[in-house]
């Protein structure tokens, strides 16, 4: 049952990681912010998800 566990913690980072580029480069491509979608895009860990919201949230303005 651990094994299960961990298999679902690294197939939702990597849909995290997936899903979560698109959504950002869709976003900065239609306000031209290509910086963070190179940030986003650099960043190889599990807080990959933190880092794609706050460059989801910075490409909209909403911080």
């Amino acid at each position: 049952m651990l094994f299960f566990a961990d298999l679902f913690k690294l197939l939702s980072v990597f849909f995290l990681q997936f899903y979560g580029f698109i959504v950002v480069f869709f976003l900065a491509s239609n306000s031209a912010s290509w910086t963070w979608i190179l940030a986003s895009f650099s960043v190889r860990s599990a807080s990959n998800s933190i880092a794609l919201a706050f460059a989801l949230a910075c490409s909209k303005n909403i911080l």
